[in-house]
């Protein structure tokens, strides 16, 4: 007989079957170790131990069986987990994380090599950024390098960077709170996470980051290296970060404070 299950209720039919192994395989165990006259009866099945001479084979079919179906529970287990990370919305923010929009600290944002008609709140600001007509584009060259405060200590947890197939970022650098950073050094320093960005990172999948080089950051430096053609122009339609805030000190105002 043929038997078809939903997927939905592919968990409870395995959550059934597993009981149905482990309690046969419990018995069996326990006859087997303390080598009692005759084994267990079972009636349900067809699973009848009637003959001494199937003792030993009947005991491994089950305890393979049984094995085998312990394997098929755990990866069934890992391919819904697989299927889930990536399944997952190209926009969707983390449980837990926010846009960190609203913290970051405008008065100190910069962006080295921009094109002053196609700028930085193009790409970053709200409004701006959900504007498909609206992007970031570099100048001289296809390297971009942007400086962006926050007004309270931030973990990061990923980032969005949304461009063009063809001129969109590939090879982009992180920095956790280095300041005063410039073409000429930039390379100087070791980057806190490096992303190499793909097809469905430019359409909007966040790159999830070394989340333990991200626990306090007052600042992020981005530098974008290259472009995915190697073309002198590179554009970026979107940049959102994904986190979460450590406390609420407004550095601004510390920042304030110190230079008294």
């Amino acid at each position: 007989m043929k038997l078809t299950i939903e997927l939905d209720d592919l968990p409870s039919y395995l959550e059934i079957q597993t009981q149905f192994y482990l309690t046969k395989y419990k018995k069996l165990r326990r006859w087997s170790q303390e080598k009692t006259l005759a084994p267990p009866s079972f009636d349900d099945n067809g699973y009848g131990l009637e003959a001494r001479e199937e003792e030993l084979g009947l005991f491994l079919a089950v305890d393979i069986r049984f094995s085998i179906f312990l394997l098929l529970c755990f990866s069934f287990s890992l391919a819904k987990i697989v299927s889930a990370m990536s399944g997952e919305s190209a926009s969707a923010i983390h449980k837990g994380q926010v846009d960190l929009l609203d913290f970051i600290d405008w008065s100190g944002v910069e962006c080295l090599n921009q094109n002053t008609t196609h700028s930085l709140p193009n790409a970053i600001k709200q409004g701006y950024r959900e504007d498909d007509g609206l992007h970031l584009e570099s100048d001289a060259d296809e390297q971009l390098l942007l400086y962006i405060p926050f007004t309270q200590v931030v973990k990061l947890h990923s980032i969005v960077i949304k461009g063009p197939e063809d001129e969109g970022p590939k090879t982009v650098k992180l920095f956790s709170n280095k300041e005063h950073m410039g073409f000429s050094n930039v390379n100087d320093f070791p980057p806190s996470d490096v992303a190499v960005l793909s097809e469905v990172n430019l359409k909007g999948k966040p790159v999830l980051l070394k989340y333990v080089k991200f626990q306090n950051v007052r600042s992020l430096t981005i530098f974008i290296e290259d472009n995915q053609t190697g073309s002198e122009t590179t554009k970026v339609q979107k940049i959102l970060l994904n986190g979460s805030t450590v406390e609420t000190t407004d550095m601004k105002g510390l920042k304030k404070i110190e230079d008294h």
